[in-house]
């Protein structure tokens, strides 16, 4: 075993114990590879995508699927993802104001939005309010994978239609 891996390990073991009351996503609690993700679509069909284009991945772990916001908000407190690849339009609680309590309720998850949407107010606000990356759902087949990776190492991603709002592109 590696220094750094053996350090790591020790580190998950110290923090395992207070993990759960003070916001650690799951991979941080328990010192785990794979890169847990909560999908929040309302509509079916985009979610079975989402999650069709992600389990062709080996380190990626679909951790749950929610359909409002609401629902969302429940899981992510319930299942600690490392990410959460979220609509922005949601029934019951808009995306923004899930993300919002994400950040309060378990800090450490990051959050990617999917959208159709590219108006600028709407893409500002997902930033404004800690959105880790914007993709449109237009271009998941290319974009979902490396912006969720992105993500989940806590850096930006964002698709070039959405880029040119806030002066970010790619993968930073």
């Amino acid at each position: 075993m590696h220094a750094d891996s053996e350090y790591n390990l020790i580190w998950a073991q110290e923090q395992r114990y207070d993990a759960m009351n003070a916001g650690y996503t799951t991979r941080e609690r328990e010192g785990d590879n794979s890169i847990r993700v909560l999908i929040v679509e309302d509509y079916e069909m985009m979610r079975q995508l989402i999650s069709n284009i992600l389990a062709a991945e080996d380190d990626i772990e679909i951790a749950g699927e929610a359909t409002d916001g609401l629902e969302a908000l429940e899981l992510v407190q319930q299942l600690r993802p490392d990410v959460v690849i979220m609509d922005l339009a949601l029934p019951r609680l808009g995306g923004i104001q899930v993300m919002q309590q994400i950040r309060t309720l378990v800090p450490g998850v990051q959050v990617l939005f999917v959208s159709v949407h590219d108006q600028v107010d709407l893409v500002q606000g997902a930033v404004e309010a800690g959105a880790k990356g914007y993709v449109q759902k237009q271009t998941l087949f290319k974009e979902l994978v490396p912006a969720m990776r992105a993500v989940s190492e806590g850096r930006r991603y964002f698709s070039a239609t959405v880029a040119r709002y806030i002066g970010h592109s790619g993968d930073e």
